[in-house]
């Protein structure tokens, strides 16, 4: 939505041809005014309208307070339609705002205003010099200006004599009649449909599985702030970003010298490949596996997060087709969903999903519609040993090493927060508790706080049930 970018002028004219074209430029108004209010970036948008009620131009600020934006009924309420009012002429009031001393010595530090213009254009009066002063104004203060409700050749535009000057001096791709306009101000942009790592099978045992085809339902927003840019004389040479390396005197460090390390309070303690089989997850050739079948009502749909994928059976194979949709309406049926874990591509991580069965609306097919867990990783739960745990002793190298071990981990500083054990690092946790249940013979683990971080959260759950309904009505869960 280009005409919403950077600083936003609307004029609203309030001298439509009928009742119904201004109630559809009401319409409009309220539409571009929440759209550029729900961009909070601390931006303004100012209003300008010839109804009497409004004697002075109104400013609406888009923050992360909303003040603003819950007054923008409250304003497109008192616009009433009434043929007794005698308005001002909206291309003068254009003119004249931006030409008082006080307000153009503000808009002139403003590059590429852009200047949305409400009306039919049809009650526009004068000589061509009015058309002449609007356009140098348009150049003096570099302004892009749109008309909603007029264009040119629209035989259900009761577009002026003066009002069609005045659209040969706009380009036309900023021009649209109150049926278009209504059409190009949406709330939300269509979701682009795209495809995903083209075929994948749904792996239920070993040697049983289910050939499944689909593809991603979620919107994808463009970086504006990209850093891929194109050289025009090399426009074939994508960029990509690189780091470099310095050492304290600002020369070059080779990436051959670079190693890997973990900071841990003011210090840095390397990561090297002892600590490579222990702590990393195995890379998975591309595959969907199921780890359960689960009540649906046991899973919150707060714990679920975005992109949706729909998967459909892949019908290449009619034995396993029909094994497919009789899994799946046999999901329904129990109303209980799989949770699995997906893998894309052998350098991508095991992610845990959940899919939940159901009847596409427009083929009728079954459908798995399958969500991220914000538990992205794969999850390998620790067994937890009952009654007492026999420990073999410690050898000489052993205790040594777990010395080693602590000797790194303790910091010169007595700040307490700087401690391993008041670290939130896993991977040190890790390391601290072994160390101690070792040398102490102890089981450290707390099982009551593992058990409640399982369990759901009840005020989260009851924040969250409004937006599971929507959620569920629109997926058809």
């Amino acid at each position: 939505m280009l005409y919403l970018e950077g600083s936003v002028v609307i004029f609203f004219d309030g001298s439509f041809k009928n009742e119904i074209s201004f109630n559809k430029g009401r319409k409009i108004l309220e539409k571009i005014i929440i759209n550029k209010m729900m961009i909070p970036n601390k931006e303004s948008v100012k209003l300008f309208c010839n109804i009497p009620i409004f004697e002075y131009p109104l400013t609406l600020n888009a923050d992360n307070s909303c003040r603003d934006f819950f007054k923008i009924d409250k304003i497109t309420g008192k616009f009433i339609y009434s043929e007794d009012i005698g308005y001002d002429d909206i291309i003068d009031i254009v003119v004249t705002s931006f030409s008082e001393e006080e307000k153009s010595s503000k808009l002139r530090k403003k590059v590429n205003t852009n200047v949305l213009i409400i009306s039919d254009l049809s009650s526009l009066s004068g000589s061509k010099n009015k058309i002449h002063k609007f356009e140098k104004c348009l150049t003096k203060f570099s302004l892009n200006v749109y008309i909603f409700g007029a264009e040119l050749n629209n035989q259900s535009c009761n577009t002026s004599q003066l009002g069609t000057y005045l659209l040969q001096i706009i380009p036309q791709e900023r021009c649209f009649s109150l049926d278009r306009s209504d059409d190009f101000v949406k709330y939300f942009m269509a979701p682009v449909v795209r495809a995903i790592n083209n075929k994948i099978n749904f792996e239920i045992d070993h040697g049983c599985f289910i050939p499944l085809h689909g593809y991603v339902n979620h919107v994808r927003i463009s970086d504006k702030f990209s850093i891929k840019k194109i050289i025009e004389q090399e426009s074939s040479k994508p960029l990509k970003r690189g780091y470099l390396y310095k050492n304290d005197e600002g020369g070059k460090i080779e990436s051959d010298y670079v190693i890997d390390a973990h900071r841990y309070g003011n210090q840095l303690i390397p990561f090297n490949f002892f600590d490579q089989p222990f702590h990393s997850i195995e890379l998975d050739e591309k595959s969907l596996k199921l780890l359960q079948f689960a009540p649906r009502n046991d899973i919150d749909i707060c714990y679920l997060e975005p992109p949706v994928y729909h998967y459909f059976i892949d019908k290449s194979d009619n034995d396993l087709a029909k094994r497919g949709e009789e899994l799946i309406k046999g999901m329904i049926e129990r109303d209980v969903v799989a949770i699995g874990s997906r893998t894309l591509s052998k350098n991508s991580k095991p992610k845990l999903v959940v899919m939940f069965p159901a009847i596409s609306k427009s083929t009728s097919e079954p459908i798995l519609i399958t969500f991220i867990s914000v538990f992205k990783e794969s999850l390998k739960f620790s067994k937890f040993p009952l009654g007492e745990k026999t420990i073999e002793s410690l050898t000489t190298r052993e205790v040594a090493l777990m010395d080693s071990y602590v000797d790194a981990m303790i910091l010169e500083s007595h700040d307490n927060r700087y401690k391993p054990e008041n670290t939130a690092d896993p991977f040190y946790q890790n390391k601290l508790s072994i160390i101690l249940e070792k040398a102490t013979k102890e089981d450290i683990y707390d099982k009551s706080y593992i058990e409640g971080i399982l369990n759901l959260d009840s005020e989260k759950v009851e924040k969250c049930r409004n937006i599971e309904k929507k959620f569920s009505d629109h997926y058809n869960l």
